[in-house]
């Protein structure tokens, strides 16, 4: 089977050089563009060059072949129902014969807590023995200090059985490493573990009998207990790291209620097809995506959205699989299924996006790779050190210290850590915007939102709703009389004339008249006629009537211009100059007249404003950048409180203003959602689309909002910005613990087991800093 891109599933990596070498393995193979090797979910996605495919076999047999074990791991739907085949796990009751017990204990000494909860009670004796003899040292108490508390050939049991037994993982993996000629993370704790067990069983053996040799089992057992516990909390922290993309996998129905000629049938959501009707009642969760066609409801949409309040969704709206049915009964028909579903695309996006890694992190695995034999290296000239005196105040000969010395260099060396630093908070941070409604595309982007000090938004459908609304109507005989049916009557003339229309002034005409009530008497509409940029004239109840722009009225000599409603005349000025668009209503019987004019504008949307002052308590700067008139430009900036704006741009003007700010310096952002948005989102360095907007702005975009609101703005970028300080921090004690600490162990200064101690350590902090991101602004 060959592919342009493909995910393998890599089992047997344990720390950063290894995701190096499975890296390198991989790019080596001719038809291999990129290789990206993720450590906290065992997986490697590679591209093909282009006009290439990829061969399966060929790289499964590259990863095999420096040591690791590969599998495809195929494409599949957001969710699927179990297979029948699936045999359940075997539990203790069903054991009924010696192969099957075999088995179980195979598959529990599979489990990481069972692993190091059985290496930790083995190792109990030793830590208590220890502790013993400490208290011994302390107090002056001989017996304490005795290290008969713990017999040597019962040290030497524990030892083995913790080593060869719950450690043979890492003893089989430091293997497969050594056949390949390289080394890892296991190397390191195998060989620190093998030497120490094997020096220690020699004095145990061949020591005079008068002698109490010096053992090192304690530390052997304690070495590989500490290794396997880090290794288990570690695992577990890893798994929570990708509950966000579990969380939406799991909320995807497993069945489907399917509407059929004989009436209502249960199908597994397997079997739906496009083009199928489905029905959903109140409390259940859609199967797929689809067109309401009937029904009405209120719904929750925060799995893609991100906000937390139902919308309500009627006859011809769209809605997404797994989003929740509140109230009502709704039937849809499937417009997309599996891999075309907004779910599945979701879940595709933030998976990729875990997976990727910044330029910076590329350049830390390089030096990962040469970590381990460089640790390897260091051990050995620390032990030769040591043994031929070289220590502050030591003499000659001094191989106990040396031997320490050169277990704790190794062990307490963890590459462990710069491998988890990114993936991990890529892993969480990714999945929390997710939950927000904030699709981050890939590591690179958190970068630029670091770096942002200038932001550019497009107007229409970003910062407003991109739907006229009715902001005035002035009526030349209220000015007069103050009568307010004269005012509500002409305004229902208005609706009246736009009844039939579909333009979209004419739908903010109805909702405005609807707020204000029903017309006392009947309207009777004949004649209408539109005239298409100009407006409509109708017969209402016997009299001719126009709505629209002045050019309706331009061949009506009594009409032609507002000469004759100076009034009405200074009004469309005041308007106009707000950048709102205005329509006139006039009498068009045997003496024409102006009766009135009704004005538009876009408006804001609710959050709006808040965004922006947000943005500018982070230092950025504001722009508009709008193909809209200047003056409405100007009146939706005034109102916003943004620093700069410009009108009349064409898509071309807008990347031209981009390219004119780059050169000044400016780190850029720009916030869009149309086709016209696309060159400027592509161009700056860094692009946002509004989820609402069309597929092409999207597709430009790093960032993705899935929902229209500005307030999602700020928002991602401080996010991103947290999930970026994360992966720095992580890097930042990773480098810091390996600096500090292996020229302590070096020193000698610390047992095996006390660096095995702090390796674990190291690891779990990591690990717990990028899980903090899920608790607020907290962290180290």
């Amino acid at each position: 089977m060959e592919n342009a891109t493909l995910r393998l599933a890599i089992r047997g990596m344990n720390c950063a050089s290894c995701v190096a070498r499975v890296e390198k393995s991989l790019l080596r193979q001719p038809d291999v563009a990129a290789a990206l090797v993720n450590l906290v979910t065992n997986e490697a996605v590679i591209t093909a060059k282009p006009g290439q495919n990829l061969d399966r076999t060929k790289l499964i047999a590259a990863v095999a072949k420096i040591g690791y074990h590969a599998a495809l791991i195929p494409p599949s739907p957001p969710n699927s129902a179990a297979s029948a085949d699936a045999q359940p796990p075997l539990a203790w009751r069903q054991v009924s014969s010696p192969r099957q017990a075999m088995g179980l204990m195979v598959a529990l000494g599979k489990n990481p807590d069972l692993r190091a909860g059985l290496a930790l009670m083995l190792a109990a004796p030793f830590l208590l023995a220890m502790l013993a003899e400490g208290l011994g040292k302390i107090f002056s108490l001989p017996l304490l200090m005795n290290q008969a508390l713990l017999p040597n050939w019962l040290q030497a049991v524990l030892a083995t059985i913790i080593l060869f037994g719950l450690g043979a993982g890492i003893l089989a993996s430091a293997g497969r490493a050594l056949r390949q000629a390289t080394a890892t993370m296991d190397s390191l704790v195998s060989l620190g573990a093998l030497t120490a067990w094997g020096y220690s069983l020699a004095e145990m053996w061949f020591s005079p009998s008068q002698m109490s040799p010096h053992l090192y089992f304690e530390g052997v057992g304690l070495l590989v207990a500490f290794v396997l516990l880090g290794r288990a909390l570690e695992h577990r922290a890893r798994a929570r790291a990708g509950d966000a993309i579990a969380a939406l996998r799991q909320l995807q129905p497993l069945t489907a209620r399917v509407q059929r000629p004989g009436g209502e049938q249960i199908f597994s959501i397997n079997q739906l097809q496009v083009g199928d009707i489905v029905l959903v009642r109140a409390g259940e969760r859609l199967p797929a995506d689809g067109v309401i066609i009937e029904g009405a409801a209120a719904v929750d949409e925060s799995l893609v959205t991100g906000e937390s309040l139902p919308v309500s969704r009627q006859m011809g709206d769209k809605l997404v699989a797994g989003s929740l049915n509140l109230d009502g009964l709704l039937a849809l028909r499937v417009t997309a299924l599996g891999a075309d579903s907004m779910i599945a695309q979701i879940i595709q996006h933030v998976a990729a996006a875990q997976g990727s890694k910044p330029i910076w992190q590329k350049q830390v695995d390089q030096i990962a790779a040469w970590f381990v034999p460089a640790i390897i290296l260091l051990a050995a000239l620390c032990f030769v050190g040591w043994s031929w005196g070289w220590g502050v105040g030591v003499g000659a000969g001094d191989f106990d210290r040396a031997l320490a010395a050169a277990m704790g260099v190794l062990v307490i060396a963890c590459p462990c850590a710069l491998g988890l630093a990114t993936p991990v908070a890529m892993m969480v941070g990714v999945g929390l915007a997710a939950r927000r409604g904030i699709l981050i595309r890939d590591a690179d982007s958190l970068e630029s939102c670091r770096k942002i000090d200038f932001l550019l938004f497009d107007k229409t459908g970003t910062l407003t709703m991109g739907k006229p609304m009715v902001t005035d109507f002035f009526s030349l005989a209220f000015a007069t009389t103050q009568d307010q049916t004269v005012l509500t009557a002409e305004i229902f003339l208005i609706q009246a004339l736009q009844q039939g229309s579909i333009h979209p002034l004419a739908d903010s005409v109805r909702r405005y008249a609807e707020g204000i009530g029903r017309a006392a008497d009947p309207l009777i509409i004949t004649e209408v006629k539109t005239i298409a940029g100009c407006g409509v004239t109708a017969v209402i109840n016997g009299k001719k009537y126009g709505f629209g722009n002045l050019r309706l009225f331009a061949d009506d000599p009594d009409l032609a211009s507002l000469a004759s409603a100076p009034k009405l005349a200074e009004w469309q000025r005041e308007k106009m100059a707000a950048g709102e668009t205005v329509s006139f209503l006039a009498s068009l019987e045997e003496n024409p007249r102006w009766l009135g004019g009704m004005s538009f504008a876009d408006t804001l949307r609710p959050n709006a404003a808040a965004a922006v002052a947000r943005l500018h308590q982070m230092g950025i700067k504001t722009m508009i950048v709008s193909g809209d008139n200047p003056a409405a430009t100007q009146r939706i900036a005034a109102q916003l409180g943004i620093d700069a704006y410009e009108g009349n741009l064409t898509p071309a003007g807008k990347l031209e203003i981009i390219l004119r700010l780059r050169q000044t310096g400016k780190i850029l952002a720009m916030v869009g959602d149309g086709i016209n948005d696309a060159p400027a989102l592509a161009a700056a360095d860094l692009g946002l689309a509004m989820g609402g907007g069309t597929d092409i702005a999207i597709k430009a975009a790093a960032l993705v909002l899935m929902r229209t609101d500005p307030g999602l703005v700020p928002e991602a970028l401080i996010l991103a910005r947290r999930i970026h300080g994360k992966i720095r921090q992580g890097l930042a004690w990773a480098f810091a613990y390996n600096i500090i600490g292996i020229p302590v162990a070096a020193m000698g200064a610390l047992s095996p087991q006390m660096a095995a101690a702090a390796m674990a350590v190291s690891s779990i902090a990591v690990v717990v800093n990028a899980l903090s991101l899920r608790w607020g602004r907290g962290g180290w």
